[in-house]
């Protein structure tokens, strides 16, 4: 029963901040491509319209038409 208990030593080579610096360089990038890719969504859909509500703000016709 005293093993259950028993504080988890770490090995003598490893203490708590020891950093897997692979996995962090991956984990980076991963994160820096998808808010590159929400960037330009962002950007780009001021350009490309992605609803298909016309604009609110467009002026009303010349011709007087209503």
């Amino acid at each position: 029963v005293e093993f259950l208990f028993s504080e988890q030593v770490p090995e003598q080579g490893q203490d708590r901040f020891s950093y897997d610096y692979d996995t962090i360089r991956h984990g980076g990038l991963i994160f820096a491509v998808v808010a590159f890719v929400i960037g330009l969504l962002i950007i780009l859909s001021k350009w490309i319209p992605l609803g298909s509500a016309p604009c609110a703000a467009q002026p009303p016709p010349l011709d007087g038409a209503h």
